[in-house]
């Protein structure tokens, strides 16, 4: 018996179709440029959000003078919070995110400077129930800097480490404030930065300050238990300096950008050697760093000159080769500003300024979509699903150029995981994917912009796909 052929249904892009896909579009690619985001006014000394490696809540935190603020970055109209902690001085913020079952909880945790406004013998602070408690046990020096591992709910809790200018290193669980002195430089060197890279394949510990005796810049690269894996100093980059902080190319982990006097630098061997990128100026503080976490090569740097302290804002759409100055604004905050890439949404940065609050800087349609393949992964290659749009079913094909581990994920614009098609080794050749619309519990999910992700050992390349189903 001859089987009768059935015939897909197909979408008619109507003129209301493409009203809707335009709309979808300019929602999923916000409008470019500088917005204020609140706290008119106020001096913003840190700015600090959850890690990307869990998903919870999108807060984003702000240290003030007048106290700790925190706003949900997932609604337009949300307000900022003010979790208190007025008149001190923060010298470091950290938020540990850990997961209790289904559940993922995530605590503020704060350094704060023993002598100012008045002493205060406690330097660690941590938020618990709404109140701010004493989370020192243990600390036996003034805090510059703090970090943590993530952890979900089928993990133990992940470790955290604080910093002091001391040189000295601790260690702590996330689940307690109980601390243990790891590591003891000596005289000589001091601690100004600590950043955890946590990534799916390992999690390190990025260390930076400087040294008194040789006035380097230098570094130091930890294992998830606070082991040294390598000690270094940076290139010479000016007559004394210092790091001051450091960004992680989204889908590289080897490749790692350093904030320091006189330049920023760049390791694509997971530190043994350093460059040069293309902003450096001995007579510069670069002292506020952050690479994009889904658009590969967009860095955003903030430097204040040695001659009359103004802060300027640099942005690299290529990997730190070329900078180029914002003029907008370097004139918005000469006093001084803080960067932070979110940690959710793409190609969007939050400025913290010197008494005119936070600002938004977005990069526009044009500057987003031209990520997706803006660096190809050693021959692996990722095409555009077809069709596109698609109503009831898509294709993802892939080419491999040789025997690989490979991953290919669904996400939504706010960075959730909605479907695993494929984790495992495949042979070298080609591959076609489907996608039918539905997630992980075989749920028909919402119209809307999604992406998919290829990700192997050479890294990672995503795209942007539209699902539309005619009612």
């Amino acid at each position: 018996m001859i089987g009768r052929k059935t015939m897909k249904p197909r979408i008619r892009i109507t003129p209301l179709l493409l009203i809707f896909i335009l709309a979808v579009e300019l929602q999923s690619q916000p409008q470019a440029g500088l917005q204020s985001f609140g706290l008119d006014g106020k001096n913003i000394d840190w700015l600090a959000a959850p890690s990307t490696h869990v998903s919870a809540r999108p807060y984003l935190y702000a240290t003030t003078p007048e106290g700790i603020f925190r706003r949900d970055t997932s609604t337009p109209d949300s307000i900022w919070m003010n979790l208190g902690l007025e008149g001190k001085h923060i010298t470091a913020i950290d938020i540990q995110v850990r997961g209790i079952g289904p559940a993922i909880f995530q605590t503020p945790i704060v350094a704060v400077s023993i002598d100012y406004p008045s002493p205060d013998s406690i330097p660690i602070y941590r938020l618990a129930d709404q109140t701010w408690v004493p989370a020192d046990s243990g600390i036996i020096d003034a805090i510059s800097a703090l970090t943590s591992f993530a952890s979900s709910g089928h993990e133990p809790p992940g470790l955290a480490f604080a910093a002091g200018l001391s040189s000295l290193l601790f260690r702590a669980s996330t689940a307690n404030s109980v601390w243990t002195e790891i590591y003891n430089g000596g005289i000589g060197p001091g601690f100004t930065v600590l950043q955890a890279h946590q990534t799916e394949t390992g999690k390190i510990i990025w260390v930076g300050g400087f040294d008194s005796h040789s006035y380097l810049a230098l570094f130091g690269k930890l294992d998830e238990n606070g082991e040294a894996l390598l000690w270094g100093s940076f290139p010479r980059t000016s007559l004394e300096s210092s790091c001051y902080a450091f960004a992680f190319h989204p889908y590289d982990s080897q490749r790692v950008y350093a904030a320091v006097t006189g330049a920023v630098l760049r390791t694509e061997d997971g530190g043994m050697n350093w460059q040069f990128t293309g902003l450096s100026d001995e007579q510069t503080d670069f002292y506020s760093l952050c690479a994009d976490h889904f658009i590969p090569g967009y860095l955003f740097a903030v430097g204040a000159s040695h001659a009359d302290n103004i802060s300027k804002f640099w942005e690299s759409r290529d990997d730190g080769e070329t900078w180029q100055e914002i003029q907008e604004i370097s004139t918005l905050s000469p006093q001084g500003m803080r960067v932070l890439a979110d940690p959710k949404k793409e190609g969007r940065i939050y400025i913290g300024t010197a008494g005119k609050g936070i600002w938004q800087y977005r990069l526009g349609m044009v500057s987003v979509a031209a990520r997706a393949s803006s660096l190809p992964i050693s021959g692996y290659t990722l095409s555009q699903n077809y069709p596109n749009p698609f109503s009831i079913e898509t294709r993802i094909r892939i080419n491999l150029p040789k025997n690989a581990p490979v991953k290919i994920q669904v996400f939504n614009t706010a960075g959730q995981e909605i479907r695993l098609l494929h984790e495992a080794s495949m042979n070298a050749g080609v591959y076609d994917f489907h996608w039918d619309g539905r997630n992980q519990l075989d749920q028909s999910v919402p119209n809307g912009v999604y992406f998919y992700r290829l990700e192997t050992s050479q890294g990672t390349v995503t795209r942007k796909m539209l699902l539309f189903r005619v009612k």
